[in-house]
């Protein structure tokens, strides 16, 4: 496949992933402070499926890049290769700054899937983490498909 079609589809399927960050991080937050989205369920329930997608797409690739170091596993997306090996790199600093490094995917998941208003906060602080090292890579991808002009 084409280098620069791939950066394309990472940096949009990034910003798919970043836009279902943002209205699940502002639902959350209006939720913690008693105030609540009225008229908005299936906005909150396509944010979360594009999440909880991304996020089995991700814990795919970490699983496959923590096997073999050294290389991207045939088939995968190269730029969800490099964005595991960067998830890996976060989950050995020490201490771990990201919630993403310490929180396991599976968790996130259900984090996102929980109506229980306990879940929340921690749920916000994942979302941060995750929009910044999102931003980060998708920033990375700009860069990329600018240079090539």
């Amino acid at each position: 496949m084409d280098n620069e079609w791939l950066t394309s589809q990472a940096f949009e399927r990034a910003h798919r992933v970043l836009a279902a960050i943002n209205t699940l991080s502002i639902y959350a937050k209006l939720q913690t402070a008693n105030r609540p989205i009225r008229g908005m369920d299936q906005d909150i329930d396509d944010a979360r499926a594009e999440i909880i997608e991304f996020l089995r797409l991700l814990g795919e690739a970490v699983v496959s890049a923590d096997q073999d170091r050294d290389h991207v596993a045939f088939g995968a997306d190269p730029r969800l290769g490099q964005l595991a090996q960067e998830v890996l790199a976060l989950q050995r600093q020490q201490p771990p700054k990201s919630s993403v490094a310490t929180t396991p995917l599976e968790e996130a998941r259900e984090l996102l899937a929980s109506p229980d208003l306990q879940a929340l906060p921690p749920l916000i602080n994942y979302l941060r983490d995750l929009r910044a090292l999102l931003e980060q890579h998708a920033y990375a991808d700009a860069v990329r498909m600018l240079g090539e002009l």
